[in-house]
């Protein structure tokens, strides 16, 4: 026998065994669950990605593991989940073009043409954004990406790697020095 199909096979096991508390834990929840995820073999528990009823833009992440405490889990996940949609709201507050953003919710993916004068606003942008330095912002061609759709903005924004990964993209870098744009790994100078 494969190792590999042991793993799997404990893995189903680990999750079958699991999944009385998943329930439980599911009914304490006061929104709706979008995605579960098994923790083994790294631990020996689960995660939910859920609503958050108040808050339309935002998700939580509830990470249960054996000895954990589901409730006091539960309402911890919900209070980040509402620090994370005021970031959020702060964010599109200043980029109202946002197609995309990596999971850390630091660095968006805006959908601008790529100029000198596009570059200097998006170094505004950053500026009245955020005082966090250095900041990264990859820029793709209007019309490149679909905008997103589906569910919580921030959790529609943060499952969209694969989609800007295809895009063609630069990566603008603002820090003390000023903004750089990037291609790839080189550092550009655009025409005026």
């Amino acid at each position: 026998m494969r190792p590999a199909t042991v793993l799997a096979a404990a893995g189903r096991l680990a999750w079958l065994a699991g999944s009385r508390r998943r329930r439980a834990v599911e009914r304490l929840v006061p929104g709706r669950v979008l995605a579960r995820r098994s923790l083994f073999p790294q631990a020996n528990g689960f995660e939910l990605t859920l609503t958050v009823p108040d808050d339309p833009d935002t998700v939580a992440l509830l990470r249960v593991e054996r000895d954990t405490d589901p409730a006091a889990a539960l309402d911890s996940a919900i209070a980040l989940a509402r620090v994370h949609g005021a970031e959020l709201r702060a964010l599109l507050a200043c980029f109202d073009d946002v197609v995309g953003l990596y999971p850390d919710r630091l660095s968006p993916w805006v959908a601008a043409p790529l100029t000198k004068t596009s570059v200097a606003d998006l170094a505004s942008r950053v500026s009245a954004w955020t005082t966090r330095r250095p900041v990264s912002v990859r820029v793709v061609p209007p019309g490149s990406v679909p905008p997103p759709s589906g569910g919580p903005l921030l959790h529609a924004l943060t499952t969209r790697a694969v989609v800007l990964r295809a895009a063609p993209s630069h990566l603008i870098v603002t820090d003390e020095a000023g903004t750089t744009v990037y291609r790839g790994t080189d550092r550009i100078d655009l025409p005026d």
